[in-house]
C-alpha cells in the first residue's frame, strides 16, 4: 500500500493542507517548467569554468537560519489533517522522533536554489546578482534534472517546490520531506524550486563536505542568459562572446529591467 492510499480519504479543511497534499515534484522532473537563478558575474565565468553547479549546505541558509525546521504548531498537539491521520490509522504520533530526522536531514542536505517563472525582479537582482551587475540563467526544470544526471550515487537528488509556512501553520507531518522544503513566508516573492541533493547513509556527519560540485551538462539545460541592467559594458561585450562560444545553444540578451519593479515576461 502506497501513501497515496492512506491519504486518499483524508480531506483537506484549509488551502495550507491542500497545498501541502498536492504532489509536485515528478512534475518540476518530468514538465518543462520555466525557471531562473540569478547570480554574481564572478560566480557565473566560475560555473563556465567547471562545469559544475555549487551545492550549499542547508544548515548555512544565513538569510533563514530556520529553513528546512518544523514550524512552533507541529511541536504542539497534533490538530486538522495531521490529528484526523493519527485518529484514522494506526500510527504512533512521535513529533520529537520527526524533528529529530529532520535536523539530522537539514546536516546532510545541499541546496542550489531556483526562482520559478519568466519575469526580471529588482529584488532578485539586487539580492542575488550583485546590484544587476551579474547574470540571470533561464532554464527549465526538466532540462536541469537531465543535465545533473546521473547525479553521485551517495546522494539522493530532488527538486521540488518550497512551501512558505508560518510558525502558526503546522505541517502535514505524513507527507514526506515536507519540513525539508518550508521557509517563512517574508521570502514567498522567491517562488523558490529547490535542488536537492542529500548525503545517503551511512555517514559520518563530521566528515562531510563545505560544499558539494555537481557535474552538470550547461549546453543541454541552460536556455538563456540575461546580463544584468548594471553589468559595465566592456565586461558586457566580452561575456557575451565567451557565453556564445561555451553556450552555443543559449540566447545571450541584456536585461529588459528599465526600471519598474518587474520587467516584462522573459522569451526563452
Amino acid at each position: 500500500m502506497s501513501i497515496d492510499d492512506l491519504i486518499l480519504p483524508l480531506k483537506p479543511k484549509t488551502w495550507e493542507e491542500a497545498d501541502q497534499l498536492e504532489p509536485t515534484e515528478l512534475l518540476y522532473r518530468t514538465t518543462p517548467v520555466k525557471v531562473c537563478h540569478y547570480m554574481s558575474c564572478e560566480r557565473f565565468v566560475q560555473l563556465l569554468r567547471s562545469q559544475r553547479l555549487v551545492f550549499t549546505p542547508q544548515t548555512q541558509q544565513d538569510k533563514d537560519p530556520a529553513d528546512g525546521g518544523w514550524p512552533n504548531a507541529n511541536h504542539e498537539e497534533a490538530t486538522g489533517l495531521n490529528k484526523e491521520y493519527y485518529e484514522k490509522f494506526p500510527m504512533v504520533r512521535n513529533f520529537a522522533m520527526l524533528a529529530k530526522e529532520s535536523e539530522i536531514d537539514r546536516r546532510l542536505t545541499y541546496l542550489h536554489c531556483w526562482f520559478e517563472g519568466a519575469y526580471e525582479s529588482k529584488t532578485m537582482w539586487s539580492e542575488f546578482a550583485g546590484d544587476g551587475t551579474g547574470v540571470l540563467l533561464c532554464a527549465t526544470t526538466s532540462e536541469l534534472v537531465q543535465a545533473l544526471s546521473p547525479f553521485s550515487a551517495d546522494y539522493r537528488f530532488a527538486i521540488d517546490q518550497v512551501k512558505y509556512v508560518d510558525e502558526d501553520v503546522p505541517l502535514l507531518e505524513f507527507v514526506g520531506g515536507l519540513a525539508g522544503r518550508r521557509k517563512f513566508p517574508k521570502f514567498e516573492h522567491e517562488s523558490e524550486i529547490r535542488l536537492m541533493a542529500t548525503r545517503l547513509p551511512p555517514v559520518d556527519l563530521a566528515s562531510l563536505p563545505t560544499i558539494l560540485k555537481a557535474p552538470i551538462r550547461l549546453q543541454d539545460c541552460i536556455r538563456a542568459v540575461f546580463l544584468g541592467p548594471a553589468m559595465y559594458k566592456p565586461r558586457r561585450e566580452v561575456l557575451k562572446k565567451w557565453i556564445r562560444r561555451v553556450l552555443p545553444k543559449a540566447n545571450v540578451l541584456d536585461s529588459n529591467f528599465t526600471g519598474s519593479f518587474y520587467s516584462e515576461g522573459l522569451n526563452f
